[in-house]
């Protein structure tokens, strides 16, 4: 009788069941669940405060993980600095993370180039967010963010993002210039944006194939041109 392990994967496995925090610590002292724990392509971290959480640290070990997902963050805004270190991400949730602002995600998406999917809720410093250089960028989800404003997209390479959700964001406006901008775009939603009182294509979106506009009660002007 022949019996298959492997015990490194059965190490992640159990790893697989902690946050990045406890991880972190059973890594300090076990060097076989260290190894193990460079592999890890997934972390989370909950309930993150200065008092339990080092972010530099959880950056630096955890540097090569592809999906992120911060909830009920209280850090100050140096150490979400370090959301940079994460070059490898393809996957990052950001959920009430209380000091996340602007310069974060403009730093986040012009140095994780791989990142394909980006969710950002219930973040209310943020206002007027840049999407920088994102080449990989697919979807992209901006939930409750009470005071964003506007977001823009650049990318010096053909851009791939195919579907834009922004909703439940009272004080959002220009979604017409922000589809515009991006002529991979097929999907578009903004419900519940209680500011967007316009929504004008000046021309022909060449990919868009559906736009949601639902419950924005202030929205009086509606003009699209049809590829039809």
């Amino acid at each position: 009788m022949t019996q298959w392990h492997d015990i490194d994967a059965l190490r992640r496995h159990v790893l697989s069941f902690l946050d990045a925090r406890e991880v972190l610590r059973v890594s300090v002292l076990n060097r076989a669940f260290r190894t193990a724990a460079g592999y890890m392509e997934a972390i989370r971290l909950l309930d993150s405060t200065p008092l339990n959480t080092n972010f530099h640290h959880i950056a630096t070990f955890f540097h090569a993980t592809k999906n992120l997902s911060l909830e009920k963050c209280f850090l100050p805004l140096e150490s979400l600095q370090f959301l940079s270190e994460f070059a490898c991400l393809q996957r990052i949730v950001l959920q009430d993370v209380v000091f996340l602002q602007d310069q974060h995600l403009a730093m986040l998406t012009r140095t994780a180039k791989q990142l394909t999917h980006l969710t950002v809720s219930s973040c209310h410093l943020l206002s007027y967010v840049e999407l920088i250089d994102a080449p990989a960028l697919v979807h992209a989800t901006f939930h409750r963010n009470l005071n964003l404003r506007q977001i823009t997209y650049t990318c010096n390479q053909p851009s791939v993002l195919t579907e834009l959700r922004v909703t439940c964001s009272a004080m959002f406006q220009h979604a017409d210039a922000l589809v515009q901008s991006i002529p991979s775009l097929t999907q578009a939603s903004f419900t519940e944006c209680g500011m967007l009182s316009q929504f004008i294509l000046t021309s022909v979106h060449p990919s868009l194939e559906s736009l949601d506009l639902d419950r924005c009660t202030v929205l009086v002007v509606v003009d699209v041109y049809s590829c039809t």
